[in-house]
């Protein structure tokens, strides 16, 4: 974000010059603001001692699955204790600001004060210029960090936030710019329940993979033993729905990979759609020729293994196989599903509930 200067316009849209006008009361904003994270802190980091296993159940639901790859890095995710602290029933049936304010202190005022609030960007700089998302009422945010998702004038911003002078707001935390689909929902959440805005704000959009007939991706293992890798590597050398891939890097040295060509795949069909969900195709289907799925042999291990992009796709994977490898399949020694990194239906549910 591009920074207000002394002798620039006021963001506040008073036509003043910014050093005349409201420099003043964002600097305070802004101590404001680091006084609270700083609190934040404290508090976050003395209930994770005392009061442990409550902290991490509620950090599991309602943080956990936003700490993936593409939403929420490792190193954000700290910031999120402002709504643990804030909202989360951990120390005895109360938050940890509830717990702390037997112990009254300005920055407790405050954090009680502050709210998980929504405003329409009228202005890139910093200090950004808003309005209210429900009363329209003209603001000025401050703030230490950049917001998740790309800033741009009329987008809804959701974050932490507390008035600190008439017409600034001292905001906590990283802010979230919300994405378009998402809007009208998190309008709803804003009206209904603000306090879990934030953390809802954060889950959209939503990736998912899904098959050329339409399925969710939910990648399937089976490994089974093998008396004769060797025979089986030559038989699937002969089988013409079997591609040696000599280019893949197995675990083993020794291993050797085959790719299933899919003879039967059907038109794509996208699934219904979801507000807030983008759909891509797995690579599977994406590939010339598409695939059925993989058959790694091991002869370090004995094994042969399968994988495929659902279950049913793994039986059909199985099928493939010439019938004289089947028959020498032994027992199964592993079989397990790789669910998605979030359960969507479930995230829908939960949004559902929130919003309604």
């Amino acid at each position: 974000m591009a920074v207000v200067g002394r002798n620039d316009p006021c963001p506040c849209g008073s036509g003043r010059k910014h050093k005349r006008c409201c420099l003043g009361a964002g600097a305070a904003a802004l101590r404001l603001a680091d006084r609270l994270e700083d609190r934040i802190d404290e508090l976050g980091e003395q209930v994770r001692q005392e009061h442990w296993s409550a902290w991490l159940a509620e950090f599991e639901r309602n943080i956990g699955p936003l700490h993936r790859p593409g939403v929420v890095q490792a190193e954000d995710v700290a910031w999120l204790d402002a709504w643990l602290v804030c909202h989360a029933p951990v120390v005895e049936g109360r938050t940890p600001l509830d717990a702390a304010s037997e112990q009254p202190s300005p920055a407790n005022a405050h954090l009680a004060a502050s709210s998980i609030d929504g405003w329409w960007v009228r202005g890139c700089g910093q200090p950004l210029a808003a309005t209210h998302w429900r009363f329209q009422e003209p603001l000025t945010l401050h703030s230490r960090h950049e917001p998740f998702g790309a800033l741009r004038e009329g987008a809804l911003l959701v974050a932490r936030g507390v008035h600190a002078d008439p017409g600034h707001v001292a905001l906590v935390g990283r802010p979230v710019v919300v994405d378009d689909e998402a809007i009208a929902d998190m309008l709803a959440l804003l009206h209904r329940a603000p306090d879990q805005a934030l953390c809802a704000a954060l889950r959209w959009p939503e990736r998912r993979t899904h098959t050329a007939d339409g399925e969710l991706v939910q990648q399937r293992f089976r490994r089974y033993e093998l008396a004769d890798p060797d025979a089986a590597i030559e038989l699937l050398r002969t089988t013409p729905a079997m591609s040696e891939d000599v280019d893949v890097l197995t675990y083993w040295d020794d291993d050797v990979e085959f790719k299933a060509v899919n003879r039967e795949i059907p038109e794509v069909e996208q699934p219904p759609a979801e507000p807030g969900v983008v759909w891509d195709l797995c690579e599977e289907d994406t590939d010339d020729p598409p695939l059925l799925g993989e058959v790694t042999v091991s002869r370090e291990e004995r094994e042969l293994a399968l994988s495929a992009p659902t279950p049913r796709r793994l039986e059909r994977l199985l099928a493939t196989l010439p019938a004289e490898l089947r028959d020498t399949l032994g027992e199964v020694t592993d079989e397990h599903t790789d669910l998605p990194d979030v359960l969507p239906r479930l995230r829908r549910q939960r949004m559902a509930e929130l919003v309604g």
